[in-house]
């Protein structure tokens, strides 16, 4: 059974999905209240073509009823959130979080920190951690929590708006922890951040922190941008245009749909569904492709490549998108310029092969020849290598090759294996001897609403939110869109539990 919220009365009740006009709707039949729905997707053909590519059926959902509180979820996360603070720089009119109606200051001591970085550090494997806001940078004592996640052996980034790293000496500190930055970026026009953001001269802010970025750290970081049918989509060409010229540090573009969050008059906009995002970013880049970023989990490639799933490893098909872009040497074209077949299909076809192969390897690893392989450590390299003829024979079915490639093929394909038979990453060897050494990745995010939510989605998210429980006082998670739903009342009562600051908003 898949569950939601009454758009009234916010009472749990069943949901289902109805396709009207083209566009999916989420459904509520509440006892009390009625019919409600909510829009949750723009295009029913592209929703539907997900989750067939995935293999997702409504039926494999759990009796999932949203107690996030007292339920074990079923994986660990591999992307973990942290809110450090409730305080901002900047008064959005966008803004999620609705932080200047809280009420009070959550700001709590390291040791607060500690106990949620001890207990993710026993996570296998160890997620890596979003600190999130408010605005992280607002903390004087940022860099400090940072060095406790460090400490533990947890990578971090810095949800930030970026206003403070214009400081340039304060964003050598920053980056001089080693940790990674995703700044919000809403494109080049200094007018949209008037709109979203209140504030015309962050614009210019941003592009000084960019700068400043840029001189101090080696690492490629994202950028995140708001996205909102109608107002930002001519922005949209030109900020890809943007990561192709600093390629050098950027490597990742997210887009956020917009949400209707804001007070009436605010914000002239309605809500963006990821397919909108989709259909804007097809229409700024002729040619490129999504795929339900849980298709990029191939198990039996992880299991012997890197030994963890990815990011969004088996993602709900409905929740966060991907497409990946190429440098031609003078702007990023769409891999669908190099491949044969529609993206989503050869995602599909693909899995299967994946899981194929894994039957096979798992087969030979059990045998007695595998097992005697297994003694002199050659086991292991084997099978890398019928993985790796097994990809080159996709590509070559899939792709254009010889593009690809490019010229000296028979060379670049040996140094491909004998660079990967060795140990070395596969990414670094491909980005060697393919063109593939220089990409820019596209996530579509489904920024959550309480109406929007729904637990069949809920169940398989692979991002949570870490906090302590202000009952309990051990360090507890929460799926990451769940978070909405009890953040108030537990940064509240953490907030009370502490001893911290009220305000007057």
């Amino acid at each position: 059974m898949n569950y939601g919220f009454c758009n009234t009365c916010q009472c749990l009740v069943p949901v289902s999905h109805l396709e009207k006009d083209g566009r999916v709707y989420l459904t509520k039949e509440c006892a009390q209240c009625g019919l409600t729905q909510t829009l949750i997707s723009s295009d029913a053909k592209v929703w539907n073509e997900k989750r067939h590519a995935a293999g997702y059926r409504d039926e494999d959902a759990k009796d999932c009823t949203l107690n996030c509180l007292s339920c074990k979820h079923g994986q660990n996360p591999m992307i973990v959130f942290v809110d450090v603070t409730n305080r901002c720089n900047l008064n959005c009119p966008i803004c999620v979080a609705n932080i200047s109606s809280m009420g009070f200051s959550f700001e709590p001591p390291l040791a607060y920190f500690e106990k949620i970085f001890d207990h993710l550090a026993t996570f296998k494997p160890v997620p890596s951690v979003k600190l999130f806001g408010g605005e992280p940078t607002v903390r004087d004592d940022l860099i400090d929590i940072i060095n406790l996640a460090h400490s533990r052996g947890i990578s971090t980034n810095v949800v930030t708006n970026g206003l403070r790293l214009a400081d340039e000496e304060y964003c050598r500190k920053l980056l001089a922890t080693g940790t990674k930055p995703n700044i919000s970026f809403d494109g080049r026009d200094e007018d949209i951040y008037k709109k979203f953001r209140g504030n015309r001269e962050s614009y210019r802010l941003k592009l000084k922190a960019l700068e400043n970025i840029r001189k101090y750290t080696q690492r490629k970081i994202t950028l995140m941008c708001v996205v909102a049918k109608g107002i930002s989509d001519h922005l949209i060409a030109d900020l890809v245009h943007f990561c192709h010229e600093n390629a050098d540090f950027i490597n990742a573009l997210q887009f956020l749909p917009i949400i209707p969050t804001w007070k009436p008059g605010e914000v002239e906009a309605e809500a963006t569904t990821v397919e909108d995002t989709e259909q804007i970013l097809e229409k700024a880049i002729p040619g490129v492709e999504f795929v339900p970023a849980g298709m990029l989990n191939f198990e039996t490639f992880t299991k012997y490549f890197s030994g963890q799933r990815t990011t969004f490893g088996n993602a709900h098909p409905n929740c966060e998108s991907v497409a990946k872009l190429i440098s031609d040497g003078t702007s990023f074209v769409p891999t669908s310029r190099y491949l044969k077949k529609p993206l989503l299909e050869i995602f599909g076809e693909l899995r299967k092969k994946d899981r194929q192969l894994g039957i096979r390897l798992e087969g030979f690893e059990q045998g007695i020849l595998g097992g005697i392989l297994a003694r002199t450590g050659l086991r292991k390299r084997i099978a890398k290598m019928v993985i790796l003829l097994s990809a080159m024979n996709s590509i070559r079915k899939y792709g254009n090759f010889e593009e690809i490639v490019g010229p000296h093929r028979l060379l670049k394909l040996s140094r491909i294996f004998t660079g990967v038979i060795a140990g070395r990453k596969l990414k670094d060897v491909l980005g060697e001897n393919t063109r593939l050494h220089n990409t820019l990745t596209l996530i579509v995010l489904p920024f959550e609403e309480l109406t929007a939510l729904e637990s069949a989605r809920l169940e398989l998210c692979p991002a949570a939110f870490a906090y302590e429980d202000p009952e309990t006082h051990l360090a507890r998670t929460v799926p990451a869109c769940a978070w909405l739903l009890f953040k108030n009342d537990i940064l509240r009562k953490t907030t009370d539990h502490y001893g911290l600051a009220w305000t007057t908003h």
